[in-house]
């Protein structure tokens, strides 16, 4: 949410419209961004997000972020529900 308001400033600033101009001319966010050509930057994140655990996928060495992806405890049975409350040590 934040980085998605800051880039449509940093379009308005590109494009030299300010927001009052943009509501008068009746522009869409996804105007501007095809006007000024730049990529989406939520859309961005989500891609590089996907490709990035494509990448972790694919490779067969004993690195730990292979092993954390893949990891399962199998000896540890978590309980249902909520967690106890602890007492407050003083």
């Amino acid at each position: 949410m934040m980085m998605t308001r800051e880039q449509r400033a940093l379009e308005r600033t590109l494009l030299n419209i300010n927001r009052r101009e943009q509501i008068s001319r009746n522009l869409r966010s996804t105007d501007m961004r095809l006007m000024s050509g730049i990529r989406d930057v939520a859309v961005y994140m989500r891609d590089a997000k996907k490709r990035w655990a494509r990448h972790l996928v694919r490779r067969m060495d004993d690195r730990w972020t292979t092993r954390i992806t893949f990891w399962c405890p199998r000896d540890v049975k978590r309980a249902l529900g909520r967690p106890t409350t602890r007492e407050e040590t003083p």
